[in-house]
């Protein structure tokens, strides 16, 4: 299974550049994003992964 970001649909990929929002939404960092949702982090999208035990299943299943 793999994730991909809400607003324009693609995969992520280990390099993109992505932001976590507050109800744990991944999207790129350029994608505009017409949600309101405070973003707690910001990083690679291998980053945020590894550092958020929330998203721990798609660690080991990618």
């Amino acid at each position: 299974m793999k994730i991909q970001c809400r607003f324009c649909n693609q995969k992520f990929k280990t390099d993109d550049q992505v932001v976590l929002n507050e109800i744990n939404t991944i999207l790129h960092l350029d994608c505009p994003d017409p949600s309101n949702f405070k973003y707690i982090d910001e990083g690679s999208f291998q980053e945020i992964i590894l550092r958020n035990p929330y998203f721990g299943d798609f660690v080991t299943k990618q």
